[in-house]
């Protein structure tokens, strides 16, 4: 399969341009052509009617047109038209009646006839110069078409010497042979000059636009750049952010922990557990950083609260219910981050609906924060803290059980059972589980 042509703005343009050019060149030669033919027969149309007015009219009388011609008045007439008024160019003439009678012709045959009144004839007989190169159709042109080259046709109204209204109309055939190289030579004037004239405004447009678009070329290379230089800086900054809330949640971890790879761990099992249940990379990269970030909130919380051996008054245990809300307020003005953020701000929501901060109950809590709850807490369970002895793996896993449908999705707890069941304690932070999913989507400068 060949390739598509891809054509640049600079290409399309000339190509649109040069057609739209030559289409309105065409059109206006023409016009310009017609406008010429026009004129050629105007100008004859006027020689006519000076010629009726000053040479033919004085001659005639209404009797002329209004009954038979005699014999001698015939001959008469002939005699005048032959000598006053057919030359090399007038070839045919013809005087017609009201009535579309012949009155005289210069063919001896169609004095007498009568033909329909119409086109022309009609104009002329209303008062009205009338013009047209003939197509010699019509009955009447019987014996013009025998000369075989193209005719003009020149209808004026007739009003004799005796009468000052229109009385019949006189009908000339020019022959434009001897002026069809002159036409030609017009016509061929006509079409070089547009046809120059548009070239050269077509060039003067096409310099114009070539220079237009190598202007919008350079800007749009110098905006691409620019671009470029604040993208890389936007990712440089996002990064830092990124890497300075992760220092944040190492620092949080290791005080409330004796494992300092808590979060990750958790990270680690909260991936595999995501992937089980359908979660596509994107979901799985927000749920790693969720995991990793969950406790980040807590870097305020007094250590006086945070290491308290014993149970937690009513203004301590206040205030560490605040630590998700202030977790995404940490996380989330970084785009990054948005989706961790969200998870942050519910993994501590029950599935039975009496969690915090916003009491959501079963789907209406994001799926990955349903996943950080049951995790996080099997992680708690699990690790030595100085308020709580460390519970063994299967006390843990009872617990689960216990809480599945309270305060536990129970789907995700099952999900989560199946993979400790496989090993899933044995990943360390960032393995397989973790890898897995960062090969989809990796923060911004991390190496695996």
């Amino acid at each position: 399969m060949k390739p598509k042509l891809r054509l640049t703005f600079l290409q399309k343009f000339s190509l649109t341009s040069l057609v739209l050019t030559a289409v309105i060149a065409v059109s206006l030669a023409s016009i310009m052509q017609r406008r010429l033919d026009e004129w050629n027969m105007g100008h004859a149309a006027d020689a006519a009617a000076v010629q009726v007015q000053d040479v033919v009219n004085p001659f005639l009388r209404l009797a002329d047109l209004t009954d038979p011609l005699e014999p001698s008045r015939l001959q008469e007439l002939d005699a005048f038209v032959k000598e006053r008024v057919l030359s090399r160019r007038i070839v045919r003439v013809k005087i017609w009646a009201p009535d579309g009678r012949v009155v005289f012709s210069d063919e001896k045959e169609l004095v007498g006839r009568r033909f329909p009144v119409g086109g022309e004839l009609a104009q002329a007989l209303g008062g009205r110069i009338a013009s047209d190169t003939s197509s010699l159709d019509r009955d009447e042109n019987e014996y013009e078409r025998s000369r075989g080259h193209r005719l003009g046709e020149v209808y004026v109204p007739l009003r004799p010497s005796d009468s000052t209204n229109v009385a019949g109309a006189y009908e000339v055939y020019l022959d434009l042979g001897e002026h069809e190289q002159h036409i030609a030579d017009s016509r061929i004037f006509a079409w070089l000059s547009v046809i120059v004239g548009f070239l050269v405004l077509y060039a003067i447009q096409f310099a114009w636009v070539r220079k237009a678009s190598n202007e919008i070329i350079q800007r749009s290379d110098e905006n691409e750049r620019l671009l470029g230089e604040r993208l890389a800086l936007f990712t440089e900054l996002e990064h830092s952010y990124v890497q300075t809330v992760l220092a944040l949640a190492e620092a949080t971890d290791a005080r409330d922990s004796y494992t300092s790879d808590h979060a990750r761990g958790m990270a680690a099992m909260a991936v595999a557990v995501g992937r089980q249940l359908g979660m596509d990379a994107s979901e799985l990269d927000d749920l790693y950083y969720g995991a990793v970030l969950h406790d980040v909130g807590k870097i305020g919380a007094p250590d006086a609260i945070l290491l308290k051996p014993g149970k937690l008054d009513s203004d301590e245990w206040r205030q560490m219910r605040e630590h998700p809300a202030i977790g995404e307020k940490i996380l989330a003005p970084v785009p990054r981050l948005a989706g961790a953020a969200r998870l942050v701000h519910h993994h501590h929501e029950r599935f039975d609906g009496n969690g915090y901060p916003d009491g959501l109950a079963g789907d209406a809590i994001p799926l990955g924060a349903r996943i950080l709850a049951v995790v996080d807490s099997y992680g708690a369970m699990t690790d030595q803290r100085v308020y709580k002895e460390a519970r063994s793996p299967q006390e843990a896993q009872a617990e689960l059980r216990r809480c599945a449908g309270g305060q536990f999705d129970p789907r995700v707890v099952d999900v989560f059972m199946r993979l400790l069941a496989s090993g899933i304690e044995t990943l360390g932070p960032l393995d397989n589980a973790a890898r897995g999913q960062e090969s989809h989507r990796r923060a911004p400068g991390q190496t695996g």
